[in-house]
């Protein structure tokens, strides 16, 4: 059985980023642009809510990211 070559996740080299980066079939700029307009057009967005929750295990507090849906503020609320 032959082992594969593994690689450390902090080594990863700049020059391999940006060549799956041009290959890649969508841009992170472009899913920011979608993005943006769907939440223009259901006036809803993604949070992230920060909250602390007590282990059940340890007893210890650990931070979590709870995600949750939220209505977009209004840009003008005065118009």
């Amino acid at each position: 059985m032959s082992k594969k070559e593994e690689t450390p996740n902090d080594k990863v080299e700049p020059e391999s980023v940006k060549k799956a980066m041009k290959e890649a079939k969508h841009t992170p700029q472009e899913f920011a642009e979608r993005y943006s307009a769907l939440c223009k057009e259901f006036g809803l967005q993604v949070v992230a809510i920060p909250q602390w929750k007590q282990s059940l295990d340890t007893g210890d507090f650990r931070l979590v990211i709870q995600m949750s849906i939220a209505q977009t503020p209004k840009e003008n609320q005065n118009g």
